[in-house]
């Protein structure tokens, strides 16, 4: 129940988000896509997928609409929530950059103030590490079970890939066939997306959120 209630937030912001750039029927295949894609079904499964969904598309919005404390915030919750979430720094550092070069010019006092809030989804992670230090003695615990009960842990893109066609090669349980094959596929199609729409989907301010600009000369 929870986890739907958090996909469904999750989709509003996403919504939000897609219109700065997008006319609304497009936004709406886009998250009817996400709600078919062929493992949706981790959406309703007792797992964080839909709480760290919903706290990074909100850090991705408050950082488009250049509500900065708001974006760190839900970035360092986000970090809380899984061990990526510390990636949420990065679309406020970019939006800083586009908001120093639609403005002209910006104060020392403003960099600093949106570098602080930039800083504060790193901060999410180290302070997870320290709760699991705290907890069983290793920082890097949360590793160790990943490892020993889902064989998941941190590796470089060309092995994790590897890894999931290796998987679904040698696959012999015909129950798991359909998540092997759906993420080696959706691994390539997506490539082949980020390829094709590097220029076309190039971060930007949209129209919308220059209303909400602090920075306006």
């Amino acid at each position: 129940l929870l986890n739907t209630i958090l996909l469904a937030l999750a989709c509003m912001v996403m919504f939000r988000i897609g219109i700065l750039d997008f006319d609304r029927a497009s936004v709406h295949r886009a998250v009817q896509y996400l709600l078919v894609f062929p493992v949706a079904f981790f959406w309703h499964n007792p797992y964080s997928e839909p709480l760290f969904f919903f706290l990074s598309a909100l850090s991705f919005y408050y950082a488009r609409t250049h509500r900065w404390w708001q974006a760190g915030l839900a970035g360092f919750l986000c970090a809380l929530t899984r061990a990526t979430g510390v990636l949420c720094a990065i679309p406020l550092v970019l939006e800083a950059f586009y908001v120093a070069r639609q403005s002209g010019r910006l104060r020392f006092g403003q960099w600093v103030k949106m570098g602080a809030w930039s800083g504060l989804a790193p901060l999410g992670t180290v302070c997870y590490l320290a709760l699991n230090y705290v907890v069983t003695g290793n920082a890097f615990m949360f590793l160790t079970h990943q490892k020993e009960h889902w064989s998941n842990g941190f590796q470089l893109f060309p092995h994790a890939v590897d890894t999931v066609v290796q998987r679904m090669v040698t696959n012999q349980t015909p129950t798991h066939a359909a998540l092997w094959i759906s993420q080696s596929l959706a691994i390539f199609f997506f490539l082949f997306l980020m390829v094709m729409g590097v220029k076309r989907l190039r971060p930007k301010i949209g129209r919308a959120s220059c209303r909400d600009m602090e920075y306006v000369p």
